[in-house]
């Protein structure tokens, strides 16, 4: 069985698509939730995982900066590339909570901008290392109950949170593009 470590936790857009790339390519896949770039890259270097997603650009928001900073200096090998349409939802805990702080990755919290903007103008935005990350923590009281979360449909959902708004993402065709990696 490959073993394939991704950014993120289960329930991500990356998990997605990490299972999206095992399928096209017939592995036989045990999946590796390592919540970041460098958590992914430092599997691969100990050899604790065989390959590796990463988010590497966005259409809407560019570069995944923390990937690129990951790899630098790391030898490896692009094995796949793929893009995917990723569809960003607000979630809260509460229905009708008077939004004071958004929650996400920073690529979902760029994804979203003018939409964050003109539903809750003045909120905070609070970085999180996965936006299925930035759910959980809603879910489970480590952001506060006035903090909303930018996240995968099926993230959301699978939290108990209270969906807000589908389709978040300030361009219609936001895509993200991932890609599948070895160590050389």
């Amino acid at each position: 069985m490959t073993r394939i470590g991704y950014m993120g936790i289960p329930f991500s857009f990356t998990e997605g698509m990490t299972q999206s790339m095992a399928a096209e390519l017939g592995i036989d896949a045990e999946e590796v939730p390592l919540e970041t770039a460098r958590g992914v890259v430092g599997a691969l270097r100990e050899g604790k995982i065989d390959l590796g997603v990463l988010a590497v650009r966005n259409s809407t928001f560019g570069p995944v900066i923390e990937t690129e900073k990951a790899l630098e200096g790391f030898p490896h090998k692009v094995l796949m590339r793929r893009s995917m349409p990723v569809r960003q939802c607000i979630f809260v805990r509460n229905p009708g909570v008077k939004v004071s702080m958004v929650a996400s990755h920073v690529q979902a919290l760029g994804q979203c901008r003018g939409t964050l903007d003109r539903l809750y103008p003045g909120a905070a935005r609070k970085e999180i290392s996965d936006t299925a990350v930035a759910a959980e923590m809603v879910s489970d009281g480590r952001l506060p109950a006035d903090c909303a979360v930018v996240c995968r449909k099926e993230a959301g959902l699978h939290y108990g949170l209270h969906l807000v708004l589908e389709n978040a993402e300030d361009r219609e065709d936001n895509a993200t593009e991932f890609i599948l990696i070895s160590a050389e």
